[in-house]
């Protein structure tokens, strides 16, 4: 049985949060006038490339979560665009 990578798992669970947050109750309500464009680039940032060692070591060590780091690319890359909107 393989198991998944955890590189692909930190990827997807921070692109998820990165992509949510300005959306959420939470942020509207408490954050709101602070600036939190950098948290969405650098967390942005940090899941894209997350996701991309995730995928070289999928082919090197033959493990599962292929699909979890292309979403945590797919999230990260959706938080950096939507900054400039927030």
């Amino acid at each position: 049985m393989k198991n998944y990578s955890f590189l692909a798992i930190s990827s997807f669970l921070l692109g998820l949060f990165i992509f949510t947050l300005p959306f959420s109750e939470i942020y509207i309500t408490s954050l709101k006038d602070i600036s939190c464009r950098p948290l969405f680039i650098y967390g942005g940032m940090s899941a894209v490339l997350m996701g991309v060692i995730a995928l070289f070591y999928l082919k090197k060590k033959g493990l599962k979560g292929k699909w979890l780091a292309i979403l945590g690319i797919i999230f990260g890359c959706f938080s950096i665009l939507i900054t400039p909107m927030t």
